[in-house]
């Protein structure tokens, strides 16, 4: 299997993490939707780098939740306002 179909990949914005867990292909629609909302400073990175950047989220949280609603103690992140 293709490490770019593998849930090895995860998007950082300027917030910190936005996803993790993700294949290549569900990263690059979460940006392409982060863009679309305006956001800025976005990579996809891999998981284990993302580990360092912050706490993880599940796909189906990040896909689910509208940009800017999503509440730190839901996903352990520190988003929105928060900014390191």
């Amino acid at each position: 299997m293709s490490e770019l179909r593998e849930k090895h990949w995860a998007v950082i914005s300027e917030r910190g993490a936005e996803a993790s867990e993700l294949t290549y292909g569900e990263a690059r629609e979460l940006v392409r939707q982060l863009v679309a909302d305006g956001l800025h400073g976005l990579a996809i990175i891999t998981a284990t780098a993302a580990n360092r950047v912050s706490q993880r989220k599940t796909p189906n949280q990040a896909l689910s939740e509208p940009p800017g609603r999503l509440r730190s103690a839901d996903f352990g992140l520190q988003i929105g306002d928060e900014k390191k």
